[in-house]
């Protein structure tokens, strides 16, 4: 979020996350179209699901907000509570969110 609480900073890194995960896909997909024999095809189509899910994943975690509560001009709501919070639930770690307003 930026310093006055607007919500437009996380949807442009939300999008940052996109471009490794369309890289990975298109090297894969080059990659199993170069590869003739149908047993390697096949492991780097696997890997390359493999490789796209751990990627979805991680950006999932390092990209996780939760935007604020605003009123109709836009601007966050006074007093409103809008948060994603990583706690520990017996020795695993969950995301709880947390809104809120008077």
């Amino acid at each position: 979020m930026t310093a006055d609480g607007s919500a437009a900073s996380i949807h442009s890194r939300a999008g940052l996350g996109l471009g490794p995960l369309a890289l990975a896909d298109g090297a894969l997909l080059v990659g199993s179209l170069w590869l003739r024999p149908a047993g390697r095809a096949m492991a780097v189509g696997l890997a390359g699901v493999l490789v796209t899910a751990g990627l979805a994943v991680a950006a999932s975690q390092v990209f996780a907000a939760t935007p604020p509560i605003t009123g109709e001009n836009g601007k966050p709501v006074p007093g409103s509570i809008a948060t994603l919070e990583k706690v520990s639930l017996n020795g695993s770690e969950q995301w709880i969110s947390i809104r809120g307003v008077q």
